[in-house]
């Protein structure tokens, strides 16, 4: 993946590889429509192919 990334022209420091899971995460974290405030919790659900994944 990162030579696929520096072949595109994104620069090592600027590329995090997370798997899916981690990347919900950041997502939910960072993301400007996510109001988690202090402590609070979330999960993080995946419902593909047929099995749940907490």
């Amino acid at each position: 993946m990162r030579e696929s990334a520096a072949k595109a022209g994104i620069p090592n420091e600027s590329l995090l590889i997370a798997l899916e899971p981690e990347a919900a995460s950041l997502c939910c974290r960072h993301s400007p429509m996510t109001s988690l405030k202090g402590s609070q919790k979330f999960y993080a659900i995946s419902a593909g192919n047929k099995v749940p994944y907490i």
